[in-house]
């Protein structure tokens, strides 16, 4: 704030600014008289300032404080300007009748002016293009080499970089397009909403883009090729049926799998499906001028790795065949196929029953090798630490063993947390304690510390379930867990012998 030491300046400023900012015209009456003067006169003498005295009493003192620069008064932020509306409404109107105004003409010409008429609008031909107009893209489209393209782009949208990741599929396709030759996988990732069919013509079109060879025909389709299961270095397991085309991909729990190329069936030859004692089967594709007896030796020949040769007493299997519609009848050796109405077999161990039907599980359901895979859950009872019994949901899938506990009560000595076992890293799953209808299962895990087990109990038919469905995943893939779990048994069993 600015200090300003004239006393009369001060008090004509305040003067003014009462009698101006009053709206009522109050002040004016109060401090507008004559009084003001003979007041200032009084303060000029009182406070020494005689030299404003000839001025105050020639009534010049505004003059004077006005010609000294007093403030102007401007109005406050709460005040507003008139706005010149009507002024700015009449200019723009003067405006308006200033501008000249058009005026129309309607001409209409005489009967003879037809001639004017032509000259003034003469008539334009209109040349219409032959043929269809074709945009500059589609010429250049249509330039593109042949060989450029990829057949199979139309699968391309199957791949799984075009969805979220929680739906995407990632599997190792093995391209056998030879005598079952052994080549390099192809890493796939597919949506998991794709059929089988859309799979194949996927692998195709990556196969196609790495430029890998053989080339595959471009006249081909997805018919012209089929989906095995294979092992982990590629090799072909043609004992099982190829994935079916109208299925959905994610059905299907394998990791790795052949493209292998159908081929179809040679003259001569016929389709045989063979029955295992294990509940599994195979198809064969054979002569008919075949004997039964080598038609049984083709088969233990393919399924060698799962049928035992020697009994528990070291005495070698026999096995024989028998027809489909007639169970216990076995069929003779020397019988030529041709002979024999029926494509479908069953091997039999002798002085045993084949099973009825297909392989069940404990549960009554049957156990399908393709549904081996999904996940299924059993209601059983986990033996802790302290050996009590825990009431738990046991999940099992081709990946994982998952346990999940019920409530338990809060008073527990001893509370079970959830837990996860990558299938992989389990090695065993076999009954260790058997009661009246309840049996208790151990099942074997590798862990950081070495082996570990888990032990289960519950009823017969959830146990025995449990006991298949795990044992059938650890057959039909081996990891390195299960081999090592192989040659510690083999080293302890010879071990214990040598004692």
């Amino acid at each position: 704030m600015a200090f300003y030491d004239n006393k009369l300046w001060l008090l004509s400023h305040i003067h003014n600014s009462f009698i101006s900012s009053d709206d009522t015209g109050v002040c004016e009456m109060v401090m507008g008289g004559g009084n003001f003067k003979e007041e200032l006169e009084v303060v000029a003498r009182g406070q020494g300032l005689t030299s404003y005295l000839p001025s105050i009493l020639a009534g010049e003192e505004e003059e004077e404080m006005r010609g000294r620069g007093s403030p102007d008064i401007k109005a406050g932020p709460g005040r507003r300007e008139r706005a010149n509306t009507a002024l700015q409404l009449q200019q723009k109107l003067a405006s308006k009748e200033k501008d000249p105004v058009g005026k129309s003409v309607t001409w209409k010409p005489g009967p003879g002016n037809l001639d004017c008429n032509e000259e003034l609008f003469p008539k334009k031909e209109v040349i219409v293009p032959n043929g269809t107009i074709t945009s500059l893209l589609a010429i250049q489209l249509e330039e593109q080499k042949e060989e450029d393209r990829n057949p199979w782009q139309e699968f391309a949208r199957w791949e799984g970089a075009h969805f979220p990741e929680s739906q995407v599929r990632k599997v190792e396709v093995f391209p056998v397009l030879g005598d079952d030759q052994l080549t390099v996988p192809l890493n796939m990732s597919c949506s998991k909403d794709a059929k089988v069919r859309d799979i194949v013509g996927l692998v195709c079109w990556r196969y196609t883009l790495e430029g890998r060879l053989p080339h595959l025909e471009s006249n081909l389709g997805p018919d012209a090729f089929d989906l095995f299961m294979c092992e982990e270095d590629g090799t072909v397991d043609r004992d099982f049926p190829c994935l079916d085309w109208r299925e959905t991909f994610s059905k299907y729990g394998f990791q790795q799998l052949a493209l292998v190329p159908r081929k179809e069936e040679v003259i001569g030859q016929h389709r045989v499906t063979l029955h295992l004692p294990d509940g599994s089967f195979t198809e064969l594709s054979v002569d008919r001028t075949l004997t039964l007896g080598e038609l049984l030796e083709q088969g233990l020949q393919k399924r060698r790795r799962t049928l035992p040769s020697l009994g528990h007493s070291q005495v070698p299997l026999r096995y024989h065949l028998e027809a489909a519609e007639s169970s216990g009848v076995a069929l003779d050796p020397a019988t030529n196929l041709s002979s024999h109405l029926g494509s479908e077999f069953y091997i039999v161990r002798s002085n045993s029953k084949r099973p009825s039907g297909p392989r069940e599980t404990s549960g009554g359901e049957h156990l399908n090798i393709y549904e081996v895979h999904l996940f299924q859950s059993f209601d059983v009872q986990m033996i802790t630490k302290v050996r009590t019994k825990v009431d738990i949901h046991l999940g099992i899938s081709g990946e994982k063993v998952e346990i999940d506990p019920k409530p338990q009560a809060s008073w527990t000595v001893y509370k079970q947390k959830a837990a996860t076992y990558d299938m992989d890293q389990v090695v065993s799953c076999e009954v260790v304690g058997r009661g009246e209808d309840r049996l208790t299962v151990r099942l074997v895990h590798l862990a950081e510390s070495g082996w570990r087990w888990v032990e289960f109990e519950g009823c017969r038919n959830a146990v025995e379930a449990v006991v298949d469905k795990v044992n059938h995943l650890l057959e039909m893939r081996q990891t390195p867990a299960r081999k090592q779990r192989k040659d510690y048994l083999e080293n302890k069993k010879k071990k214990s012998s040598k004692i």
